[in-house]
């Protein structure tokens, strides 16, 4: 029902028809391989709507039990001037039952400089907007910023990425990406691209940690003001330890997509192999995999 909504807010929308989505960081639209020829500078997207959808609920190299896990529908805008600077909006659903049909909402501000060389960089800021009855990983993150950095080494595209992220604890996480596109024409002005790349993630997960945390029942001493003790039994909130700055994961993907003129349709299988998981996390490896949608509406 979620899904048949969202295709009617789209489809509502002038021009659009199935495209390829990016991840919900606007900085993904603007830092994509392949890029324009050197020289050759391609006018930004003025207005850019994504939908993906994937089997799991992936993120920063963690994700929920499988059992508890149904995957999701994420719905992304984003709005680019020709000096760089973009504003984006992202709603998540979440597949199941028990989900809200919004579980994170996010407002992004930033600024990208790209086709002026092989060098891309980006920075912005994200507000989410997650409700208490969001069962995400990221509920308890209530603002990020974030930096990119690319750069187009020929035989191979490679990416850095710094995120701060804030709110009920603080984290700090690195992303290395490379990859390679093997473009094949198809038609005139379709190119399909096979894209092989590698992500390894690194940084503390405080964020994850908190949403691991639970009540356990423990024997509570207290003092009275004549000296005497008293000892009771309560309900006392428990975070598992977590380690430090550390290597978290690493996902292997083969994304095979077809760039058209003003759309484009992506398929990316996904393996991903989480690392130094806090006590009572998912270290499960699992393969999963997302179906992605990009339009350009002008």
């Amino acid at each position: 029902m979620r899904v048949l909504l969202v295709l009617l807010l789209l489809l509502g929308l002038p021009g659009w028809r199935p495209a390829v989505a990016q991840t919900h960081s606007p900085a993904a639209e603007v830092l994509t391989d392949p890029r324009p020829a050197a020289g050759q500078p391609a006018a930004p997207p003025r207005l850019t709507v994504d939908l993906t959808t994937s089997n799991r609920n992936a993120y920063l190299m963690r994700a929920p039990e499988a059992a508890d896990d149904h995957g999701y529908l994420g719905t992304q805008l984003t709005y680019q001037t020709r000096w760089g600077l973009y504003v984006g909006t992202y709603l998540n659903s979440s597949y199941g039952p028990d989900n809200p049909l919004f579980d994170d909402y996010e407002a992004t501000l930033g600024y990208a400089r790209t086709g002026h060389g092989p060098t891309e960089w980006s920075l912005q800021y994200t507000h989410l907007f997650v409700p208490g009855s969001s069962k995400l990983l990221r509920a308890t993150i209530t603002d990020n910023v974030e930096g990119s950095l690319a750069h187009d080494f020929d035989f191979v595209y490679a990416s850095l990425t710094a995120d701060a992220f804030f709110g009920s604890s603080r984290d700090l996480v690195l992303t290395w990406n490379v990859s390679h596109a093997f473009p094949l024409p198809v038609f005139a002005h379709d190119t399909l691209n096979f894209t092989p790349t590698v992500e390894l993630g690194t940084g503390t997960q405080r964020f994850y940690a908190a949403g691991l945390a639970r009540n356990v029942r423990q024997q509570v001493v207290s003092t009275k003001k004549n000296g005497q003790t008293k000892t009771k039994t309560a309900n006392v909130l428990e975070t598992p330890d977590t380690p430090g700055f550390a290597t978290t994961g690493y996902t292997l993907s083969l994304p095979l997509s077809l760039d058209m003129r003003r759309s484009s349709l992506a398929l990316i299988p996904a393996y991903l192999v989480p690392l130094h998981v806090p006590e009572w996390g998912n270290d499960e490896k699992f393969f999963y995999v997302s179906v992605e949608f990009t339009r350009r509406l002008w």
